[in-house]
């Protein structure tokens, strides 16, 4: 009982029992997202598709080494570049499997379940 005890006392001296109010509440950072995210048109952004990824109108990675790295040392920049197309390209080669392999489940899904 010394723990329980202990927690008690922590607890007590940390409650405000002077009659001083209590903070109002923090805001809601979900609902607020959720709210933006339903005011935003999504679909009629310029390149969304809903059979496949959007692609971005910048990559803001290499779009950042171009403006610093490769302003101070294009030697310097070079290196992120390279492997910045070398990880775009291998993410579209799985992206592309990925998406064959969700549109094959689901029509096995849909098969098994007798929906078309």
């Amino acid at each position: 009982m010394l723990i329980y005890d202990v927690a008690e006392h922590i607890a007590g001296a940390l409650r405000p029992d002077d009659g001083s109010r209590v903070p109002a509440a923090l805001p809601d950072h979900l609902e607020r997202w959720l709210e933006v995210r339903e005011a935003v048109p999504w679909r009629e952004a310029s390149g969304s598709g809903e059979d496949g990824p959007v692609t971005p109108a910048s990559d803001g990675a290499a779009d950042s080494v171009r403006t610093f790295d490769c302003v101070l040392d294009p030697a310097r920049g070079a290196g992120p570049l390279a492997a910045l197309e070398r990880a775009g390209a291998g993410a579209g080669r799985r992206g592309t499997r990925r998406r064959a392999r969700l549109r094959a489940a689901a029509r096995l899904a849909a098969a098994r379940s007798g929906h078309p």
